[in-house]
């Protein structure tokens, strides 16, 4: 499922192995939450609260580490073309030294 789209909807067991990482259950709860377009497009067996609760707690730290080792380098150097173009053409929004967070950061 990772990457694809559930166009026609999904129907997910959250039933996870005893000795699955915290890391690996919170990948699986946000591939489900992500591959349909809309909720309603979602159909869930056994989603009770420790699923929430790993949800809400949000990403383990290895994965927003993990996340930042791949793609720190390229926010930075995204974000510094984008500041340059919206200088170039005008742009007020453009701020100087504008360095970009990753997106699952924690704020």
């Amino acid at each position: 499922m990772q990457g694809t789209t559930a166009d026609d909807g999904l129907i997910f067991h959250w039933v996870f192995p005893n000795l699955i990482s915290a890391e690996a259950r919170w990948l699986a709860a946000y591939v489900a939450l992500s591959r349909t377009p809309s909720f309603a497009l979602l159909r869930c067996i056994n989603l009770g609260p420790k699923i929430r609760s790993l949800i809400e707690q949000g990403p383990p730290a290895g994965i927003v580490e993990r996340f930042g080792e791949l793609f720190d380098d390229k926010l930075k150097t995204s974000a510094a073309k984008a500041a340059t173009l919206m200088q170039k053409y005008g742009w007020a929004a453009a701020a100087k030294n504008s360095v970009a967070k990753s997106p699952i950061e924690k704020r």
